[in-house]
Parts: structure tokens; C-alpha cells; sequence
């Protein structure tokens, strides 16, 4: 694969990771929640998973109607859906070393800004 390919392929990738944003809380329903559980969080504010994934324990079974089970389930739905664990600096510096850099057309600013565009 020449280095042009492997850049537009590397850019499309970033592109649909930007477009996709924050998971909505309506993406559960894809995981086995209930559509009543999902209008349920929404109302008590809870919009996006990783609202409900940052939130304690507590604040998801102070909803009416969500019982510890049903907290359960969800939780490990949410767990499933993002990576709230410990990333290693490896996998950081591998994600780091994966970047692209934009030139300006000025060495100056490239190198002001600390090579270029990311």
C-alpha cells in the first residue's frame, strides 16, 4: 500500500471516529435495554453513555423504576460499549507515534507548533 493510500485510509478512519462523537444513550437499546429504561434516563438526564458510565451507582438507582439488577445490566452494557479502564503509556505513545502532521508551507510556524498540524 503506497503512503498516500495509508494516509487518505488513516484520515477516513479520524474522520468517522470525529463524526461518530459521544455514544447517545439510545444505543443501548441495540444492547438489550428496554426503550422505557433508556426514555427513563433521558429524563433523569442522562444522554450520552458516558454520562452513565462516569456517574456513581447511586444516582442511577435513585431513578424510579431501576432496580440493582437493572442497574447491573446496564452498567455492563455501558462497560461494553466504551473503554473506562487503564490505558497503559504504551498504547498512548502507540497512538501518538500513529499521528499525522499537516505541514504549514512555514518552517517557522511547523516549527512553532511543534512540527506541523496534527
Amino acid at each position: 500500500m503506497s503512503t498516500q493510500n495509508r494516509i487518505e485510509d488513516e484520515l477516513k478512519k479520524d474522520t468517522e471516529e470525529e463524526a461518530t462523537g459521544a455514544l447517545v444513550v439510545n444505543e443501548l437499546e441495540r444492547h438489550g435495554i428496554h426503550q422505557t429504561d433508556i426514555k427513563r434516563l433521558q429524563e433523569a438526564g442522562f444522554y450520552t453513555i458516558d454520562a452513565i458510565a462516569y456517574s456513581p451507582r447511586k444516582a442511577l438507582l435513585a431513578i424510579k423504576g431501576f432496580s440493582e439488577a437493572k442497574v447491573d445490566k446496564i452498567m455492563k452494557e455501558v462497560s461494553c460499549l466504551i473503554n473506562i479502564g487503564f490505558t497503559t503509556a504504551l498504547d498512548i505513545q502507540t497512538r501518538r507515534n500513529e499521528l499525522i502532521f499537516i505541514t504549514t508551507g512555514s518552517k517557522e510556524l511547523d516549527r512553532l507548533l511543534g512540527g506541523g498540524i496534527e
